[in-house]
């Protein structure tokens, strides 16, 4: 069960941690079309397709429906874990909309490339605290005239 039980006979201070990668995707008010931000690793361009296949999903089944599921629903803190191939990815979901009004959830996500959460998935909330702290540090900003690039930045500065 995840790993947990089993002896494992690789060596873990072999391998080097490498950097995290933090990245952002989805609709804000400050921009006018999709912001898409650092989304360039497979791990995240999976995520990305299962958030467009759930937003599909949603708006297919919400049709005809006066109040539209993907702009009221609370924000999620989720862990993606990763295989021996895979990393791990930790997100933030949140409703959103773009300029003119159409509704799409904004994430926030971290790939960490930490070797712990190979041999201990459980340990990924604790791992992925402190970025889920900072994700709603930035969510929760009055992101309304700001230039996009003000939000990127706060968002590549965010620490692993």
């Amino acid at each position: 069960m995840f790993g947990l039980f089993t002896r494992s006979t690789r060596n873990p201070a072999v391998r080097c941690r490498g950097v995290d990668q933090h990245g952002c995707f989805g609709k804000m008010p400050i921009h006018p079309d999709f912001i898409r931000h650092g989304v360039r690793a497979r791990e995240v361009v999976a995520f990305e397709n299962w958030v467009q296949e759930g937003v599909g999903l949603v708006s297919r089944q919400s049709q005809g429906d006066e109040r539209n599921p993907l702009t009221s629903f609370p924000r999620h803190h989720l862990v993606m874990t990763g295989g021996e191939q895979e990393r791990t990815l930790g997100a933030t979901l949140t409703a959103s909309r773009d300029r003119s009004g159409r509704a799409y959830p904004f994430v926030l996500f971290r790939l960490a490339d930490e070797p712990l959460l190979i041999e201990m998935q459980a340990a990924a909330p604790l791992v992925f605290e402190e970025f889920y702290q900072c994700s709603n540090e930035i969510l929760d900003a009055p992101w309304r005239q700001e230039p996009l690039a003000l939000l990127l930045d706060r968002i590549d500065g965010m620490t692993s």
